[in-house]
């Protein structure tokens, strides 16, 4: 019984190693979402906001970028916004390079 139990625990902690080992593959997205916040010490202003959406339909892709810049100082008083629309003749997995976002771990 003594020899059976070390053998034993061994083998369970190979299955389980090798379980943690193979990766669940995600499907590929249909739409994303990117925000990003940047700020860069040379201003006013000094922050700006940026959403990039990108949408697939088959072998079209749409992205569209959203940019706000919050009013900085009373010299800037007022918010900017852009918007820029574009449709892509690619698919997103294309766009992307076949790299799917949601297998990326967090850091």
């Amino acid at each position: 019984m003594r020899k059976v139990l070390p053998l034993g625990f061994a083998l369970i902690m190979s299955v389980a190693c090798v379980a943690q080992r193979q990766k669940i593959q995600e499907p590929f997205p249909a739409e994303i979402v990117i925000g990003r916040d940047s700020f860069i010490d040379i201003g006013p202003p000094f922050n700006y906001y940026d959403l990039t959406f990108l949408r697939s339909e088959g072998g079209v892709t749409d992205v569209e970028r959203i940019t706000l810049t919050p009013p900085a100082d009373a010299c800037y008083p007022r918010a900017e916004i852009a918007v820029a629309h574009v449709r892509l003749n690619e698919s997103l997995s294309l766009v992307l390079q076949g790299t799917n976002p949601c297998s990326i771990p967090e850091r």
